[in-house]
């Protein structure tokens, strides 16, 4: 409230009454303290705040135009705009008011303005026009915002993404290369694995080969002679000899008939025939009962319906592998019976389980202890069977019996070899 007032004197000049005048100037002091404001928001901002009229003459210019374009506020004032603009942006003054004379608001609009010392700095400028009371536009209020650093950082973001992009391609083609000279590795493993299972398979069956040549040789030509030397020699007894003599053809008899049962038992134990002619199960039976013959071991053989048929080198193959774990009974497990189970599983998998209730031992000390000859014989099973695509496990502890096993895939590993030719055997 403003105040103000005069004192009334009569006649005789004493005062008789004040007059006095108040007069409400809030909203005055309102609009002052606004405009204080206003200068000081001005004046502390960061941007370049530039005020100027309509013939582009710079009538305010704020710290943050001082920092950004160099002029001090006595240098910039009175100026045109023009000393901000460079020559191949001055186009742009005059588009920039005819905008403002319709009335409209500029903003963020991104252009070069020059600086006192002549460099150029990237701004993004909002132009908005200032009215007098009777709203006529009187000119201009400018702010400018350096865009150096976000257009650096725009520019390194290209940058970084341009030298993304050709590292993904590089990426690409290189895991494209990976990916190709993976294939063809595994292209290669494969084909590896394939030859080795064949020759596995070839060995298997050269060996079967061998041996029923050899057992051809003992029962057709040893056996042979030996039933030829003996009929000679009971020629020579029916025509007489001497009783000197007698004696001594009668155990040349005695070793020709043993030496006959030796040769007979070696063909039939080489190749049998119920390997030959029979399935897997047939010869394993086979095998018991010559193991029980033989060596004095009784062997249970299980063989569940479900087994599917084995030829060619892998029923050759196993059964050997099953005689030679059971002969390792016979000279290791310190019992006299043992069992092999015969069950088929799922994915056309064939297991087979050799266990016994022995002595047991410690499967580590199998596999670093290959001079025995039980070390190598499992060592040669385990690798074989790995050739032909399975695996062979083995669970035995001291006094607890062992447990082998092993697993083969009948699909892969049934191919189609070339049978060795059968040998004809008698039974007796």
């Amino acid at each position: 409230m403003l105040h103000s007032g005069r004192a009334r004197a009569d006649l005789k000049g004493e005062i008789r009454e004040w007059v006095g005048i108040h007069t409400d100037i809030t909203e005055r002091k309102r609009a002052e303290e606004s405009s204080a404001r206003l200068v000081a928001i001005v004046q502390s901002s960061d941007h370049a705040i530039i005020g100027k009229d309509l013939n582009g003459i710079i009538t305010s210019w704020n710290h943050g135009a001082e920092r950004l374009f160099g002029y001090t506020e006595e240098e910039a004032i009175g100026q045109s705009v023009k000393i901000l603009t460079p020559e191949d942006r001055t186009h742009e003054v005059a588009g920039v008011l005819a905008s403002l004379l319709r009335g409209a608001t500029i903003q963020h609009y991104e252009t070069t303005r020059r600086r006192k010392d002549g460099t150029n700095v990237e701004v993004s400028l909002t132009v908005s026009p200032i009215l007098n009371a009777r709203g006529e536009i009187v000119g201009a209020s400018k702010i400018a915002r350096d865009n150096t650093e976000r257009k650096r950082m725009e520019h390194e973001l290209l940058t970084s993404s341009a030298e993304l992009k050709v590292t993904n391609e590089q990426l690409a083609a290189m895991t494209s290369q990976l990916q190709a000279k993976n294939d063809e590795l595994e292209r290669r493993v494969a084909e590896r694995t394939a030859r080795l299972q064949a020759l596995a398979g070839e060995l298997t069956q050269a060996e079967e080969r061998e041996r029923r040549r050899i057992a051809q040789l003992l029962h057709d030509d040893l056996q042979q002679l030996l039933t030829a030397a003996k009929i000679h020699l009971e020629i020579v007894n029916k025509l007489g000899a001497p009783q000197s003599s007698v004696e001594v053809l009668q155990r040349l008899g005695q070793l020709i008939d043993e030496s006959n049962d030796v040769a007979r038992s070696l063909s039939h134990e080489l190749s049998p025939i119920a390997l030959q002619q029979g399935d897997l199960p047939r010869a394993l039976k086979w095998l018991a009962g010559w193991m029980e013959q033989n060596h004095g071991l009784t062997v249970r053989v299980i063989a569940d319906s479900a087994v599917g048929p084995v030829e060619g080198h892998v029923k050759v193959w196993l059964y050997q592998s099953v005689r030679e774990l059971l002969l390792n009974v016979v000279k290791h497990a310190g019992t006299k019976r043992a069992q092999v189970r015969l069950s088929g599983t799922s994915g056309d998998q064939l297991e087979i389980l050799v266990s016994d209730r022995g002595i047991g031992f410690d499967p580590s000390c199998v596999w670093t202890h290959l001079e025995s000859s039980s070390g190598f014989g499992l060592f040669s099973i385990r690798e074989r069977l790995h050739l032909m695509g399975g695996r062979m496990s083995v669970e035995s502890s001291p006094s607890s019996g062992s447990r082998f096993r092993l697993l083969i895939p009948l699909q892969e590993s049934t191919q189609t070899f070339p049978k060795a030719p059968a040998i004809r055997q008698s039974e007796h």
